[in-house]
């Protein structure tokens, strides 16, 4: 079973492969999401408290212009994608279509 050499060469990179992500890139892995939830929580929580903050002093106009202004960027941003990726494209195939047309009128 293990005479083939190439069966022990893939098993033996495996096990070499394995031992390395286990030393090496399963801690930085560990670390990058433990500094991510810290950011979040803290951002979180910063927010949090000046949202109560406002709310108490009665200050509400901020965040409805940031949701007003966060729904026209995704609205923008939706209809950008729109264009770009089915009018833009379509319109490219017609000029080709067109050119090649021409092109076969010539020759």
């Amino acid at each position: 079973m293990f005479s083939d050499p190439v069966l022990r060469k893939s098993i033996f990179a495996g096990v070499i492969t394995s031992i390395l992500v286990i030393l090496f890139i399963q801690p930085i892995l560990n670390l990058v999401g433990k500094i991510i939830i810290w950011f979040g929580n803290n951002l979180y929580e910063g927010f949090n408290n000046s949202l109560y903050k406002q709310a108490a002093f009665g200050l509400n106009e901020r965040y409805s212009f940031i949701l007003l202004l966060l729904f026209v960027s995704a609205l923008t941003g939706v209809m950008a994608g729109f264009i770009v990726g089915i009018i833009l494209p379509n319109s490219k195939e017609e000029k080709k279509s067109s050119l090649d047309k021409v092109n076969k009128k010539n020759y």
